[in-house]
């Protein structure tokens, strides 16, 4: 049993190893400026998420690999209140990178917004800057549950395609005493992947002139003092996460990979393969429960005999968490 239990120990290391949050912090200050010309997200229709005639989803993909410890996000995207980076082989991991859960400030029946959001693409093949852009945005928790609608804020989400770089840069905004007790009394910059990109959290601590970088694998990790602050940074402020330098790259089979569908009923089926390859799936607590091969032309593993649980699945030094229901 010890020998089981180890094995599962250092499978869920290799695990995290992939996804471990190294980040680098530094706090800059950079005169804000409005993007020049960018393509529109909303089309200038309203996006508040709570309400059913105005909800929005966007999605795009991004002109180059942005990578967060060792996995591959392609895809970005926004369902009016939650921004979020995806993978082939991971769920997602969401950016932090406004501060506080937001709103269009247009009236609740308005058909135009007057909270525009946009991107836009700068720099050469190589050394492109993903920038995201919310102007006039409002406050959710102000709208929804104080019927009030006086709070704005401007900000910008950069991605940065050379360093994998993420900016949080703040424009004008009147938050700077933003509190709402029992509400949303913390103002939260950071990112945080869901359990298979690692079950990471960095988050931005201490107060909002003078944040400390916090960085969690752990929800017993976190406490009130060390998971945000009050207030809201001043304008000009830009909150920089760069990978630390150890962090690394690493080869991820489940980069190129797909694994699909998760959760699952019967079967586990692989996009991509390009040569046979040995697997064998894991319990939580240590167990082989299955292994066979997979390959291009038998690209399907069964799974419809196994108890409905959480699994590794591991193939080479690769792993990939999923659910059997």
């Amino acid at each position: 049993m010890k020998t089981k239990i180890t094995l599962f120990i250092t499978l869920i290391i290799s695990l995290f190893a992939n996804a471990q949050p190294f980040y680098t912090f530094n706090k800059l200050n950079s005169t804000y400026a409005d993007l020049v010309n960018p393509i529109s997200i909303n089309n200038s229709k309203p996006w508040q998420k709570h309400n059913v005639n105005n909800a929005l989803y966007w999605d795009y993909t991004l002109p180059f690999n942005f990578n967060i410890n060792g996995i591959n996000y392609k895809f970005i995207t926004f369902d009016g209140a939650n921004i979020s980076l995806l993978s082939m082989s991971a769920s997602e991991v969401e950016l932090y990178g406004t501060g506080i859960h937001i709103a269009d400030k247009s009236a609740a029946n308005a058909t135009t917004s007057v909270s525009p959001i946009g991107y836009k693409i700068d720099g050469s093949t190589g050394n492109r800057i993903f920038k995201m852009q919310f102007k006039n945005a409002g406050s959710s928790v102000e709208r929804n549950f104080y019927s009030g609608n006086t709070y704005y804020l401007n900000v910008q989400i950069w991605l940065y395609e050379s360093s994998n770089v993420i900016e949080y840069r703040i424009g004008d905004h009147n938050l700077i005493t933003y509190n709402y007790p029992n509400d949303e009394p913390y103002t939260n910059f950071g990112l945080g992947g869901e359990p298979s990109s690692g079950a990471f959290v960095c988050m931005l601590y201490n107060n909002a002139q003078n944040p400390l970088l916090g960085e969690y694998t752990d929800s017993s990790q976190v406490t009130l003092d060390n998971y945000g602050f009050t207030g809201y940074p001043v304008s000009g402020t830009v909150f920089r996460f760069a990978p630390a330098a150890n962090a690394g790259i690493s080869d991820n089979l489940f980069d190129t990979v797909k694994v699909y569908p998760n959760p699952t009923a019967d079967f586990l089926f692989f996009d991509h393969l390009a040569e046979a390859k040995e697997y064998k799936i894991y319990s939580i607590t240590g167990n082989v429960v299955k292994k066979g091969a997979i390959s291009v032309d038998h690209n399907k593993i069964s799974v419809s005999e196994i108890p409905a649980a959480v699994y590794l699945l591991q193939i080479d030094q690769s792993t990939f968490k999923f659910v059997k229901k």
